[in-house]
């Protein structure tokens, strides 16, 4: 149903996406791979040559450096939870710059009407945070991410909302396709 989100989020600003095709029974890009495990390895280097395509192709990235202020929404699901319809992963803060934080969470909350929470259901993956510090993480030795100016976040979104059939789905995806169009017209001059 996440894949079905961010094609309706395409489909309504014309954006970028990289949509999971396997299960995460079978590939989970949310996990470090395991060295053991080729499929996962092979997956993980696929998913971070998918990202570098996408900024080459926007023109914002000379060989890792960013021309200006990038913003990545990694859309999940989760169960639903009593008191967030939302979950937004952050790694503490360490995924996006605080204002961007600060702006995603008062746009699904103002702007959609969500209950909202930060890091309070699931933090993040080291994944993510290897795309915006790289070689800060003893892991990815070697490895240089995009630095401060790439924000990535990830949208935990609880299973009731992702129905199609109930009146939100609508709000969701335009709260969404929000985020993304706003952040271009407030952090990117």
């Amino acid at each position: 149903m996440t894949a079905f989100i961010v094609d309706e989020v395409i489909r309504r600003i014309n954006c970028s996406a990289i949509v999971a095709e396997q299960s995460r029974d079978i590939v989970d890009l949310n996990r470090l791979p395991r060295v053991s495990d080729p499929i996962s390895m092979m997956a993980m280097s696929e998913y971070w040559q998918r990202v570098n395509d996408i900024l080459k192709y926007l023109g914002i990235v000379r060989g890792l450096i960013l021309d200006r202020p990038y913003l990545q929404v990694s859309v999940h699901g989760m169960q639903d939870q009593q008191n967030i319809d939302i979950n937004i992963c952050t790694r503490n803060g360490r995924l996006a710059k605080p204002d961007v934080i600060e702006y995603i969470v008062e746009t699904l909350r103002v702007g959609g009407g969500f209950r909202v929470g930060v890091d309070e259901v699931f933090r993040g993956s080291e994944v993510l945070e290897h795309l915006r510090y790289g070689n800060q993480i003893p892991k990815f030795k070697g490895v240089t991410g995009y630095g401060d100016g790439y924000n990535i976040v990830a949208i935990e979104i609880a299973s009731w909302l992702r129905n199609v059939q109930t009146l939100k789905f609508r709000k969701l995806i335009e709260s969404l396709a929000d985020v993304i169009t706003g952040f271009n017209e407030k952090f990117v001059q």
